[in-house]
């Protein structure tokens, strides 16, 4: 073979096994013929490897589309965190205002049974100092009105 016959086969790109190649030519029976085939198998492979590119590509964008909204039902929006957090913050001030009215409740009685004890007690005292300081004849009149 001749250097310009090697170098066209070299620049040639074949779709199709070279063995191939010469076999079809050799049927055919024309070079012009065997490059056509070859050439129209070649753009038969690339339109389907671009179709299949194509619903590939096209899969994957609907796959992204609907991890995306998935995900997006998943999470919980802005919204809903400020939400949550204003349902827990107007819980806490519910739970408060009931934890304030039980302990003013509990100081008020806390203070009436204080002030009964120390009228008890000065009362007491009042009766021990009489008691001491008058004698035992009026002890005696007093203890005859009082029901204990």
């Amino acid at each position: 073979m001749d250097k310009t016959k090697l170098n066209q086969e070299k620049k040639m790109s074949y779709g199709i096994s070279r063995e191939l190649y010469m076999a079809i030519e050799s049927e055919l029976k024309s070079k012009k013929l065997a490059e056509a085939f070859s050439h129209s198998y070649e753009m038969f492979l690339t339109e389907i490897k671009q179709g299949a590119d194509a619903v590939f590509n096209s899969a994957r964008q609907q796959n992204k589309y609907e991890l995306r909204d998935e995900l997006t039902k998943e999470l919980a929006t802005k919204a809903d965190i400020k939400g949550e957090t204003d349902s827990v913050s107007a819980e806490m001030k519910e739970f408060e205002v009931r934890v304030d009215a039980r302990f003013d409740n509990f100081e008020t009685k806390m203070n009436y049974k204080f002030e009964m004890v120390d009228f008890k007690l000065k009362l007491l005292i009042g009766l021990i100092i009489i008691f001491s300081v008058l004698g035992p004849k009026l002890s005696q009149m007093i203890f005859s009105f009082l029901p204990f």
